[in-house]
Formats: C-alpha cells, sequence, structure tokens
C-alpha cells in the first residue's frame, strides 16, 4: 500500500530538511535553495510562487535559460538522496518529503510549488492525547534530573546538546526534566509551550529534548506544535507535556509572537509560555553564548520624536513573573554566564553597531534585546 502524501507545512518541511542536515544527504546549497522555498509556503495553501527572481535567487550563478534545468535537477536531487538514505535504512518512507513544481496556466514564466509529505497527525482532544511521550532527553539525566537554559541542557556540569547558538535571550526556564514522578504516571495538566523563531534554534531545542531524534507533529487547526516530552516544574507534582511551536519574526506582523501566542494559548490554555532564542547584547561587556534573562521587557519602537532631534521613549515595562526569576537563579554554574536585566524589543533585526549605540544611550540599563519577547510578554 503506496504512502499516502499531502501538502505539508513550513514546520514540517524544516523538520525533514534538519534530518536530511543531519544524515548529510544534500549540499549546504541544497539545504539552503530548498530552505528559502520552505520559507515562502503560504500557511492556508501550503503552496508557494517561483518566479523568475526568486529563480535567480535560488540559482545566481546559473544562466537565465539553464535555471528551469537547475531546479528539476534539484528536486531530482531531493529524491535521489533520500532514495539513498531509505534503501540504507538511514531514513523511513514515512519521513521523506516530496518537492513539486508546476507551471501557472496564466503565466507560463511563473510557477507553483509544493513540498509533499506524511500528513501530520491531527488531535483536537485534551492534552491526554500525548499521554505515554517522554523525552529521550531523559535518558541523559542523574537521579538529579538536568535543566534546560535555552538551548541548553547541563547535567553535572556538562553540556548536552548540539552547540550553543551566539546569545540566547531566554524568558523563563530551569525546568527538572527527571523522568519519572511521584505518581509514576502523565496527568492531564496544562501543558508548557516554548516558543522559538528560526529554524537554528528550533534545531537546537528538539535536540534538548530529542537528540538525534524527529519529534511528532500535531496540530489544531492547521497550526502545527512539536511534542518534545515531559517536565515537572514543581518538585513533586506531576509532569506536564512540552509542546515547541514557532512564530515569525517580530512581534508585530501577521504570524509573528503576538498573534501566535495567543493562537496558541487558545490552543492549549497552557501553564506557562516560554520563549528561547538568540538576541543582541553589548559586545563591550558580553561574550557570545551569554544568556539574558528579562527582569523586564519593553519595546522601542513606542517613541515621541521631538522637534530637537531627541527621541523619548514610550514604551510600557512589562515585569517578569518572580517564580520564574527565581527559577532562572537556581540553575547550577556550569560555565554558563546570565545577565539579569531589562531586554529591549522592536521589529528591527539589528546588526547595526550604529543602530546599537543608539539604543544604548536611549537604554543605558538594557543588557540586551530582540524582535519577539514584547509580543509575547
Amino acid at each position: 500500500m503506496s504512502l499516502k502524501l499531502e501538502p505539508v507545512s513550513e514546520s514540517a518541511v524544516a523538520t525533514a530538511l534538519q534530518r536530511l542536515h543531519d544524515l548529510q544527504l544534500l549540499s549546504a546549497d541544497d539545504l539552503r535553495r530548498l530552505r528559502a522555498m520552505a520559507a515562502r509556503l503560504d500557511r492556508e495553501s501550503r503552496r508557494f510562487s517561483i518566479d523568475a527572481p526568486f529563480l535567480a535567487e535560488l540559482f545566481p550563478d546559473v544562466v537565465d535559460l539553464n535555471r528551469d534545468n537547475a531546479l528539476a535537477k534539484l528536486v531530482h536531487r531531493l529524491k535521489q538522496a533520500q532514495d539513498v538514505a531509505c534503501n540504507a535504512q538511514k531514513l523511513g518512507v514515512e519521513q521523506r518529503i516530496e518537492l513539486k513544481v508546476e507551471r501557472k496556466k496564466e503565466d507560463m514564466r511563473a510557477r507553483d510549488a509544493w513540498f509533499l509529505g506524511r500528513p501530520a497527525q491531527t488531535e483536537y482532544g485534551r492534552i491526554t492525547d500525548l499521554l505515554n511521550i517522554m523525552p529521550r532527553a531523559a535518558s541523559v539525566a542523574t537521579s538529579g534530573g538536568a535543566y534546560i537554559a535555552g538551548n541548553l541542557v547541563i547535567n553535572q556540569g556538562s553540556f548536552i546538546g548540539r552547540d550553543a547558538i551566539d546569545t540566547g535571550v531566554i524568558r523563563n526556564f530551569a525546568i527538572d526534566l527527571s523522568p519519572t514522578d511521584d505518581t509514576g504516571a502523565a496527568s492531564d495538566q496544562a501543558p508548557i509551550l516554548i516558543l522559538t523563531v528560526n529554524p537554528r534554534e528550533t534545531a537546537a531545542l528538539h535536540d534538548v529534548f530529542m537528540p538525534g531524534g524527529t519529534p511528532e507533529v500535531i496540530e489544531r487547526d492547521k497550526y502545527p506544535y512539536t511534542v518534545l516530552g515531559e517536565a515537572r516544574i514543581e518538585a513533586g507534582k506531576p509532569r506536564r507535556r512540552v509542546l515547541g511551536f514557532r512564530c515569525q519574526m517580530g512581534s508585530a506582523d501577521p504570524g509573528a509572537s503576538i498573534q501566535r501566542v495567543a493562537k496558541a494559548i487558545a490552543h492549549f490554555k497552557p501553564e506557562v509560555v516560554l520563549a528561547v532564542g538568540i538576541g543582541f547584547g553589548d559586545h563591550e561587556k558580553q561574550q557570545l553564548g551569554d544568556v539574558m534573562i528579562s527582569r523586564e521587557v519593553t519595546t522601542y519602537e513606542h517613541a515621541r520624536m521631538n522637534s530637537d532631534g531627541s527621541i523619548e521613549p514610550r514604551g510600557r515595562r512589562l515585569d517578569a513573573p518572580d517564580v520564574w526569576l527565581e527559577r532562572s537563579s537556581a540553575i547550577p554554574p556550569a560555565g554558563i554566564v546570565t545577565r539579569t536585566g531589562l531586554v529591549i524589543c522592536g521589529e528591527k533585526l539589528v546588526d547595526s553597531a550604529d543602530f546599537r549605540g543608539m539604543l544604548k544611550a536611549q537604554y543605558p540599563k538594557a543588557i540586551g534585546g530582540d524582535m519577539e519577547s514584547y509580543g509575547l510578554a
């Protein structure tokens, strides 16, 4: 019996491409092209368009007349690489994805494209749907458990996980990942949701809970969530399910943190929503890999531009819950430098020393910034 395939979401494609990367089945250039395509997927139709400019972006070193052929070869390489992996039993048939491309009838120069894969399991029940799912990361925990700090697991002074991503902006963390609880069974508790934005953050999070594995994907109203495992956030209490989800970059745009977090809260009524990821900091005082913990968050976008050229910040400052600040201070000092304070947030991807300098002058006590924390808060 052939496996039923249907159009899949950006999240499902990102997971599949990360698997291909880990198995070294495709070149870095091909993975870059496929990820660029996945980023264009429409949430509802799960399709995207390939026009001449985008095709040129995908294959900048190929002359215009040969780009159609280059695209066809990419489709073939994706299929061939997975054929080889399936034959070697490195990849399950159900883990494959396919890239489909067809020309638009109304414009033969443009193409419709989509990714096909195994349909995600759709669930509509309560969190009891996820019973008996345990994090594979529990296998590395000692009797004292382990702690998740952003994208790192700390266990008796050792770092476990794929790598440390630059500077982590971590709102809430220190979760006990002990594999058993007093009842010996998972309970019907409100889950813990963990938000990431880009594929690197997401892959690092998956490696904490499921090193070397691929999390199950479930859906609510066609919005994907990954089943990461279980965690205890209070000693002696039952474990809670841990689900991962992604938003678009920023706070205010469609699909960004305000809208996506609100949707996730409506879907699950979680105990807490946590966010982990990459941010910018003060290069004079910090090192890449330092962990920032927001005691409060504000937005630098809300401001008055005065007639004398000065800028008057007007963003509200939102405090972090005291209980999570207490939890963050409980992390063992296993070579991690943590910095707690004001985190500033805006819609700009900041890679400019001049702009960072301006923000530093306006917010001298800020420890760093990002693009999503204000929307979450």
